[in-house]
């Protein structure tokens, strides 16, 4: 009876627990992420309590086992994924509308404003000189300036707003991951045996949401907990864990809405943004950017185009167009996570070569370099410090890391930028520059058309400022590996000198601090080729021990104070072969010395080797490097391939050269070898440009001759054929001077030499100071002498001599020569105050020191005279060096001044003498004190000549002019060939030649002062004068002959490190080319003016002439000079470039037809120029074309549309199967009344019955107690 009763009350309870399961689903129907509930009902089992109970197993009743939550992951993330796909559809074609409505906001489109512009070019084409129509084109173009300027702003604020929006949303997002990280923390603490389904529920509500905005991909673990990761995968970022939320973010990086997992503190992007509406505004926001990229590109493309066509048009006054809108800023920058401190700067070379399209420049650490790559990763250009192409020049500078990257982007901000540059509608350059016309003699009826090259071809090759130093410097000339073409001369270049060098032998040390130190003998082994051929080995030292030198101990600290020493000559070698000393300098050598590094040359030998030894034991070996000489051949090309300077080539050479001639090279397509002009100069020349070349004698001397006058011309190239060394020790460069001179007449030759170590510091005006005092040296030294003179302050007095004016300016106890050759005249007073004027040295041509006597300057007389050169109007005589030798008095009285005399053979001589400064001549003739004799020596015996030097001092007094007496004052003897003269009290003493001839046959006579002690002197027959005067003026000699006579012939030769030197003046307005040969040590310098551009170039008008009608070939000559600039054959179209122009013809070529392409200076009332602007609007579009803009525009909205129609369909799609998904969700977990009410009756009824049971077996109970 008791298990009856169990039964009807369990069936009661867990019925009535069903039916309040049933209520709770049916009052929740309408609750937002609420999960239908059911109860799981199970039997209790009966349980055998005794051996009685046998048989009582039929059960004790029914209970609830568990609540159960209608719960399907399948479809749950089913729906999820069609819902995020589904906003994300909504929110893109949301955003897509609107930016089409921005792209196409009615008639005022970009499309309609391009067009305006040009229907009213088109008006002014059809008008050029109606203002009306100028100014409406005018203004046109400004509406146009404004249409850009707002579609730019209305994208940008499209793209603020779609970040904005996006901003808005993902604090809606991480609310909603903070709540479901709250659940998260509550099923983690909840119990684990009866779960909370309201917090389940509200965690899926919570996630569905979250799935709305952003797409996520769920994990539950056993407990319950969610774990989201972004994206439609497991392997995204996680979002939500167990262990917490992290919050997102968006930023704006390269061009993209992305989103960045904890902004502000870790900061991480990523690019797992799958679905939900936060997708669709990244999407939208990249079609922003995409639209206004677009719209960027056609306004650079605009304002590139037309301003390169503007350009080269001429406006109603026939000036340059310039720009029709102003130039666009190009945008470079750095990426945010560059790691360096490299920065870059942009230059524009040439605007028309600007292309379209990113190029990102990344660092190379390891090749220290960067490369610019484009958005398809294709290689672009690389540098290391600077870069050029597409028309713009990069420099970079400061330090690089790898992976630092620059994004070059020259359509960035382009449409914001535009703006008209013009003012005045009469500046629209409507008309074209040139006038293009056939020749009337021309046989056929052939027509050009001409227009200039929209963009002149750019050359690979690197400009001269970029390759070269600017000066002339061995040391810093510029060495190439090989040979071709080296650089390009540009434009600006007004003059260049080029230099190409022989290299000189030398050997290199590279010394640690210990090693330098503690440094001892420096062994230098090299060969010098002798003219024969034959080869001298040869060794020096030097002993550079510290203590050698300093004569105490230490040590060195820099190669520069040794390198010092040695080149001073402070300290010596010594020569192996011959054991003498030497210095650096007179072997020929120079060094170079900075920190450890120590660099010896030679100006022409061969070093084999060399080494320093160490006084700490063993050696340091140098590196040596053999002299190459001659040097190369250096030629210069135009780039359409005129040889305009350089060596005159063979036939193989020519071959060579016009297989050199591709662009790679540097020349342009087409470029053929001409050498018409080689080396040509003025009106022969390569369009009137001056060319001058010269070899190594050429480069140092030059020879001029004229009637009556030869001079020859020396120099010296400083910084290459001079002594010089680097700042690194690293290469030096040992002096190259070495010259001869030739000195011809029709009876003789005389010829001296200039060695490099005979000048420390050579020049121009020192080489030829130094090879005039090489011919002087042979010729006697010219001199005048006065009575005692009685100037006044500040007396002038002119003298000529040697052709030349001089100057002598008393001033005071002094006597200054000016004028004439610098330092050729000497003049003081001696103690007698006689003055002395004197040639420094030896006067080629015996030119006499002449006072000038001219009625224009009567006082000239009166100065000479009170200068005691003068005698009323005699002159004194010109006294020549080898005409006497002067002895010098002891200046102590009592102390006899003895000199000797003695003959060379037997002969008659002629002999004058002086005694204490008294000649005989002018006022002082009476008192004088000299004497003449001619007297014989015979058998070696000169006892007759010295009595006839005692007789003519006896009889001094007595002669006919008188004079004074010499008695005591000297005497002579004889002892064999030997004369000895005692002048007594050491008064002075002068030997002289008397007469024009010292003796009867070739003997002479050797004075020989012995008191003094001064240098002996030979007295012979007199210089003869060669016929010519020698004189100096800067680094100019000059002989000019004497009257009757024919100028003497100068023959020059000198060395120079320098084997070829090209002079280019008035170079045109064209790049050139530099190209080298194979051979030789490939060594250039130079120097050039280089003259801004401030002007356009002026374009030369040119005439096409038909070379070859066959082969359709055509030559380009300029007019005013008729050069041939370029030729060229046609292509398929009959048209070429050249010259800067593009021609095209249209018809048969005849051999004869000429055609002119020459300047339309007023341009007035042609349109060709605004024709061209017209071909823009609907010409090409894409890379390395031009125009099109048109096209380009309509392209861009053509593709909006396609991606809003897109759009739109896949928004269709998306809802419809986001609504489908949910609804097949719902089906399964939420609530459906009609079950719930079926449920609810079923319920009831158990219920019901289950009470009926409790009746029953209360019934039972009843009856079974009232029958006890």
């Amino acid at each position: 009876m008791s298990n009856l009763y169990d039964i009807g009350r369990t069936g009661l309870q867990s019925y009535r627990q069903s039916l309040a399961i049933t209520g709770q689903n049916i009052a929740n129907v309408n609750t937002e992420g609420y999960k239908r509930r059911g109860a799981d009902l199970e039997e209790l089992a009966a349980t055998k309590g005794s051996s009685l109970d046998v048989g009582m197993n039929a059960g004790m009743g029914v209970r609830v086992n568990q609540m159960r939550r209608a719960f399907d992951e399948f479809l749950l993330n089913k729906a999820r994924s069609a819902t995020a796909f589904a906003e994300s559809s909504s929110a893109y074609v949301a955003a897509a509308r609107q930016i089409e409505n921005i792209m196409l906001p009615g008639e005022a489109n970009l499309g309609n404003s391009i067009g305006k512009l040009f229907e009213s070019f088109q008006q002014v084409s059809s008008d050029p000189g109606n203002m009306a129509g100028r100014l409406v084109a005018l203004e046109q173009s400004k509406q146009l300036s404004d249409t850009f300027l707002q579609l730019s702003s209305l994208l940008n604020e499209m793209k603020l707003g779609q970040i904005t929006q996006a901003d808005y949303l993902l604090e809606e997002v991480n609310l909603l991951t903070n709540e479901l990280d709250r659940i998260n923390t509550q099923l983690a603490t909840g119990s684990q045996i009866k779960v909370n389904n309201s917090l389940l529920d509200a965690r899926d509500l919570l996630i569905d949401k979250i799935n709305e905005y952003v797409q996520v991909h769920t994990e539950l673990d056993q407990r319950g907990l969610a774990k989201l990761t972004l994206g439609n995968g497991a392997n995204g970022p996680v979002l939500v864990s167990p262990e917490g939320a992290i919050k997102l973010g968006a930023v704006e990086a390269q061009g993209k809405l992305s989103l960045v997992l904890a902004p502000g503190v870790e900061n991480i992007l990523t690019n797992r943004i799958t679905g939900g509406a936060i997708h669709g505004l990244s999407s939208s926001y990249m079609t922003a950017v995409d639209m206004l990229q677009e719209v960027d590109s056609i306004a650079f493309t605009m304002v590139r185009d037309i301003n390169a066509i503007h350009n080269r048009g001429l406006n109603v006054e026939g000036k340059p167009g310039g720009d029709f809108f102003k130039s666009l800023s190009l945008d470079l920058s750095p990426m945010s996570t560059n790691l360096g401190s490299a920065s870059a700067t942009i230059d524009i070379i040439d605007p028309t070569a600007i292309e379209l399209g990113k190029v990102t420049f990344t660092y190379d650490d390891a090749a220290d370099q960067w490369t610019g790559t484009a958005p398809d990763g294709s290689a672009v250009v690389s540098g290391r410090n600077k870069v050029a192409f597409r028309g713009v020049e990069i420099t970079f500078s400061g330090l690089g890391r790898t992976f630092d990257q620059f994004v070059f982007d020259p359509v960035a901000g382009s449409a914001r930028g535009v703006t008209v540059a013009l003012v005045r509608p009469e500046d629209i350059a409507a008309a074209s520059p040139l006038m293009v016309s056939e020749n009337p003699g021309n046989k056929s009826a052939v027509v050009i058309d001409a227009l200039p090259a929209t963009a002149p071809t750019t050359s690979s090759l690197p400009l001269i400022k970029d390759v070269f130093n600017n000066g002339f410097s061995a040391i810093g000339a510029t060495e190439f590996l090989t040979g071709g073409s080296v650089a390009r001369i540009p434009p600006e270049v007004s003059k260049i000198d080029i230099l190409s060098l022989a290299r000189q032998s030398q050997s290199q040390f590279g010394l640690s601090a210990a090693d330098l130190g503690n440094a001892g003998v420096i062994t230098l082994n090299y060969d010098t080729t002798q003219n024969n051929g034959t080869v001298v080995s040869e060794t020096v030292t030097f002993d550079i021990n510290f203590q050698a030198v300093k004569g105490y101990s230490g040590a060195w600290n820099d190669a520069s104070q040794i390198a010092e020493l040695l080149n001073r000559g402070i300290v010596t070698g010594t020569i192996a072969s011959s054991g003498a000393s030497t210095t650096l300098s007179a072997m020929g050598g120079f060094c170079s010395g900075a920190t450890r590094s120590l660099n010896f040359s030679h100006t022409d030998a061969n070093f084999t080797s060399a080494s320093v030894s160490v006084s700490t034991g063993g050696s340091i070996a140098g590196v040596t490097s053999t002299k190459v000489a001659p040097a190369t051949n250096v030629q210069i090309f135009t780039r359409e391939g005129r040889h305009i300077a350089g060596t005159t080539p063979d036939t193989a050479a020519i071959t060579a050269y016009q297989n050199a001639m591709t662009a790679n090279n540097g020349f342009n397509v087409g470029a053929s070898y001409v050498g018409d002009y080689l080396n040509l100069s003025g009106e022969t020349g390569y369009l009137g440009m001056t060319v001058k070349t010269r070899d190594e004698t050429d480069m140092v001397t030059k020879v001029t001759q004229s009637t009556g006058q030869t001079q020859a011309k020396f120099g010296v190239i400083d910084g290459v054929d001079t002594n010089e060394e680097s700042i690194n020790g690293l290469s030096s460069v040992a002096q190259t001077t070495n010259y001869q001179m030739s000195i011809a007449t029709p009876s003789v030759t005389y010829t001296k030499s200039l060695n490099a170590n005979e000048l420390e510091h050579p020049t121009d005006v020192s080489v030829a100071k130094a090879m005039i005092e090489k011919f002087r040296a042979d010729a006697p030294i010219a001199s005048i002498v006065g009575t005692a003179a009685t100037p006044n302050a500040g007396d002038s007095l002119v003298l000529t001599f040697e052709g030349k004016s001089y100057t002598l300016v008393v001033n005071g106890d002094e006597a200054v020569v000016s004028g004439g050759e610098l330092g050729r005249l000497t003049a003081f007073f001696d103690v007698d105050k006689r003055l002395h004027v004197v040639s420094n040295s030896g006067t080629i041509g015996k030119s006499a020191i002449d006072v000038v006597v001219d009625n224009t300057n009567a006082e000239n007389v009166s100065v000479a005279q009170r200068l005691g050169l003068m005698e009323g109007l005699t002159k004194v005589s010109t006294r020549f060096s080898d005409d006497f030798h002067h002895v010098e008095g002891t200046g102590t009285s009592g102390i006899n001044n003895t000199v000797t005399l003695e003959f060379s053979g037997d002969d008659t001589y002629n002999l004058g003498f002086i005694f204490d400064n008294k000649p005989n001549s002018g006022s002082g003739a009476a008192t004088d004190k000299e004497i003449s004799i001619s007297a014989a020596m015979s058998g070696g015996d000169a006892s007759a000549i010295a009595s006839a030097i005692n007789a003519a001092i006896a009889a001094n007094a007595s002669e006919a002019g008188g004079g004074a007496s010499l008695s005591g004052i000297a005497s002579a003897s004889a002892s064999g060939s030997v004369v000895t003269l005692t002048v007594t009290d050491g008064k002075s003493l002068e030997v002289l030649r008397s007469g024009s001839s010292l003796s009867a046959g070739s003997g002479t006579v050797v004075v020989t002062p012995v008191t003094i002690g001064t240098a002996a002197k030979t007295l012979k027959e007199a210089y003869v004068s060669p016929g010519f005067d020698l004189t100096l003026e800067d680094n100019l000699i000059t002989a000019t002959a004497d009257a009757g006579t024919v100028e003497p012939t100068f023959t020059l030769s000198g060395s120079s490190l320098a084997d070829q030197y090209l002079k280019l003046e008035d170079l045109p307005e064209e790049e050139l080319i530099i190209f080298l040969g194979d051979s030789g040590p490939r060594r250039l310098t130079m120097a050039y003016d280089e003259t801004p551009l401030t002007t356009p170039v002026i374009q030369r008008d040119i005439e096409i002439r038909v070379k070859d009608v066959d082969n359709k070939i055509v030559e380009i000559v300029d007019v005013e000079t008729q050069t041939s600039m370029a030729t060229r054959t046609l292509d398929a179209d009959d048209a070429a470039t050249a010259a800067g122009f593009t021609f095209s013809f249209d018809g048969e070529l005849d051999a004869d037809d000429k055609f002119s392409v020459v300047s339309n200076a007023r341009g007035i009332g042609d349109n060709r120029n605004l024709l061209a602007m017209l071909g823009l609007q609907l010409g090409p579009s894409g890379v390395g074309t031009t125009g099109g803009f048109q096209k380009m525009y309509n392209n861009a909205i053509s593709r909006l549309g396609s991606l809003v129609q897109s759009g739109n369909l896949a928004e269709e799609a998306a809802i419809s199967l986001k609504e489908a998904s949910i609804e097949a969700e719902a089906t399964y977990s939420g609530v459906n009344l009609d079950t719930e009410a079926a449920n609810l009756i079923q319920q009831q009824q158990a219920y019901q019955a289950s009470a009926r049971i409790l009746t029953t077996a209360r019934e039972l109970f009843q009856t079974l107690l009232q029958t006890l």
